[in-house]
């Protein structure tokens, strides 16, 4: 296995943060600490276009092709709806949380926020208000995953816990205390349902048994905090992003460490990776890091 390194994404003023990927597209938003909500295409990696500027960072963001809106969650707490037909008009906003929104998830009609502040919240998308929250914790929330088989969110936070919360009833069914150490910062189900994986501050990756939260595996994966993880599609790639600055690819059956790429002058990143995107069809990984840049990796 191999990964080359394509033509780097290049534009934003600061760190880069989240990225998110429009639906049945080669695009893909981003933004970070400069406050851009930039769209990126695979075919033409020189051109982003500077959607919408906002007064804050922006730490997390999510499209709604339905509607074609931007929903982004800045370091403040705030929600801001951007109607991507008019972007530059002044978004609808919310000072929702009281501290930084660190995921969004859009699911059928509802949209779900999860705050530094430890609540987790559902949106009506029609009318772009909030509908019901619920404290999960006293502590951030730093990620979440959806189980649709389950119909459950898994919420990791930094009180170190899992919570488990069914999506009808809107209720915490199950914790598991001390997961990571401090802080849970990325979690995934796995497709085959019956696992779920972890990473944290601790800079480790762990897989547990969602039935049971048997703990299968202990991986000491990066040097410093593991920032985000996803699977490819058929779930047999495992890809983790760390603030050692390195990318790393295990095999999601084994957790063995297939491939690793580390910053050094000539490629990868020279600061903290943040998040990561996989395009599945092309066969690319996309990061985004605090050295103001968007990698683009091509898996041959």
């Amino acid at each position: 296995m191999h990964f080359k390194s394509y033509p780097f994404f290049n534009g934003h003023q600061g760190a880069i943060y989240t990225l998110h990927q429009m639906e049945n597209t080669t695009s893909f938003l981003s933004g970070g600490s400069d406050g851009w909500l930039v769209k990126w295409s695979l075919d033409n990696p020189a051109l982003g276009i500077n959607l919408a500027t906002i007064p804050g960072q922006i730490l997390s963001i999510c499209y709604i092709p339905a509607v074609n809106v931007c929903v982004a969650g800045d370091l403040n707490g705030v929600i801001y709806w951007l109607d991507l037909n008019n972007p530059k008009i002044i978004p609808k906003a919310f000072a929702h949380h009281k501290k930084g929104v660190f995921s969004i998830l859009y699911l059928g009609d509802h949209l779900f926020t999860a705050g530094g502040d430890g609540v987790f919240t559902k949106w009506s998308i029609d009318h772009q208000t909030p509908l019901e929250s619920i404290r999960i914790s006293f502590k951030a929330i730093r990620s979440v995953a959806y189980n649709k088989e389950k119909d459950e969110f898994a919420l990791g936070c930094s009180d170190g816990a899992i919570y488990f919360l069914d999506r009808t009833s809107f209720m915490v069914t199950l914790s598991w205390s001390a997961c990571h150490l401090p802080s849970v910062f990325s979690l995934v189900y796995h497709p085959d349902n019956e696992r779920i994986i972890s990473g944290g501050r601790d800079a480790l990756l762990k897989v547990w048994y969602r039935k049971n939260g048997e703990l299968i595996h202990v991986i000491p994966a990066h040097r410093f905090t593991i920032n985000h993880l996803i699977l490819n599609a058929n779930g047999n790639l495992l890809f983790t992003a760390s603030r050692d600055t390195s990318i790393r690819v295990w095999d999601a059956l084994n957790f063995k460490l297939l491939l690793s790429i580390n910053g050094t002058k000539n490629e990868g990143h020279q600061n903290s990776v943040n998040k990561l995107l996989w395009f599945d069809s092309q066969q690319l990984l996309i990061s985004a890091s605090d050295d103001r840049q968007i990698g683009h990796w091509k898996m041959i």
